[in-house]
């Protein structure tokens, strides 16, 4: 659980940083599935272009704040847990 809510505070403090490494992380994951489909490249290539556009409509996302609730709650229930095993 602590893992969700660095995620979530990580996506809110540095959305451009994240989406940069979720993106370089996608990006990645096609090349190792495509990288000896020589024969696909024209595939590769569409879906690569397709991601880098979906990619850049993101940047344009501004920063929020919509996680407080949820990492707060999340932060709760790890306390509680905590708590619990004691």
């Amino acid at each position: 659980m602590e893992n969700l809510i660095n995620e979530l505070k990580q996506m809110q403090q540095h959305l451009k940083l994240y989406l940069a490494n979720f993106f370089g992380d996608l990006k990645r994951d096609v090349d190792l599935v495509y990288a000896l489909k020589l024969e696909h490249k024209t595939k590769y290539l569409e879906i690569i272009n397709q991601i880098e556009i979906y990619e850049q409509d993101c940047y344009k996302i501004k920063a929020f704040n919509t996680f407080d609730q949820e990492i707060k709650l999340l932060e709760q229930a790890e306390i509680n847990s905590n708590i619990k095993k004691k």
